[in-house]
């Protein structure tokens, strides 16, 4: 079946009403709405996504050499900073929101993603960043969680032994130098130590 649109249907320079009239009826009006509906979600869906582009790319300019970004799939870009400032896990993750919306602690959900920081940390110079805070944590029921995603681990690197809970009282985790090769370990959240934000 052929169908004829009228031009003016389309550039909505016609009422509904005469849209209707012509001779295919209901249905041209109804195959109209609906994709003028679907370009008016595809318009505000690139939209979206152009601010946050230009917010990001504004975000990496602003940031030093300690900022690396990598593509983690499906047209996402993620950007990460090393923080070689000593805080306390709390102050660490305020320190990361107050950079920008939308940065927080860095969370890590692949193996891919893990090596990339590793190599980032050695990259840039772990120098003084023995310890680097994460937003991993361990909930009352001792399950671990990304403070930033409310996600539960997937993927882990835990290091020889860990997590171990020291005196009892380890509940956050930390990428930790062992030889030069960065873990994962748990430590208290009152320690001083560098940090990881990400710009998801």
């Amino acid at each position: 079946m052929y169908l004829s649109f009228d031009v003016n249907c389309v550039r909505g320079q016609a009422t509904t009403d005469q849209c209707r009239s012509d001779d295919n009826g209901g249905l041209q009006t109804v195959l109209l709405e609906q994709t003028l509906h679907t370009l008016q979600a595809i318009n505000e869906r690139l939209q979206a996504v152009e601010s946050r582009l230009e917010s990001l790319e504004q975000w990496v300019k602003e940031s030093d050499k300690d900022t690396r970004c990598r593509s983690s799939g499906k047209g996402k870009l993620s950007c990460y900073k090393l923080v070689h400032q000593q805080m306390n896990w709390m102050e660490s993750r305020a320190y990361c929101k107050n950079l920008h919306d939308g940065v927080d602690l860095v969370s890590i959900e692949s193996a891919e993603e893990n090596r990339f920081l590793q190599d980032m940390i050695l990259a840039v110079g772990q120098s003084g960043c023995s310890y680097i805070f994460t937003s991993g944590r361990k909930e009352s029921n001792g399950t671990w969680t990304w403070a930033a995603t409310g996600k539960a681990f997937g993927y882990t690197d835990w290091g020889p032994n860990q997590p171990d809970n020291w005196k009892l009282y380890e509940d956050v985790m930390e990428f930790r130098s062992y030889g030069g090769e960065y873990r994962w370990n748990d430590r208290n959240t009152g320690k001083k130590c560098c940090s990881l934000c990400e710009f998801p």
